[in-house]
């Protein structure tokens, strides 16, 4: 895992997006691109095939992933070296 990972104080100041709902039917293209990391999915594909894209210090190699390992209540998105993004899924209220 990436040592920017290990220290929870820096998580506080990465730029974050809020999504309804657990992410499971959210693909990885369609987070890059709800956090701005990519203006759009073409992109957000490019950047994974190049290998360019990471999901929790994990570099990711299908742009159709929808991977459980994710599942929770945030993630970091990387793109390339020095991009970070913070994900956090609000649940729906009905399940409150």
């Amino acid at each position: 895992m990436d040592p920017a990972f290990i220290n929870e104080k820096n998580w506080e100041h990465l730029p974050t997006t809020h999504l309804l709902g657990d992410g499971r039917e959210v693909s990885v293209t369609d987070l890059f691109v709800a956090s701005g990391l990519c203006p759009s999915k073409n992109q957000a594909r490019k950047l994974i095939e190049g290998g360019g894209a990471y999901v929790d210090g994990e570099r990711v190699t299908d742009i159709e992933a929808k991977e459980t390992s994710w599942i929770g209540d945030w993630l970091i998105l990387r793109k390339g070296k020095k991009h970070y993004h913070k994900i956090v899924f609000d649940k729906d209220e009905k399940e409150n």
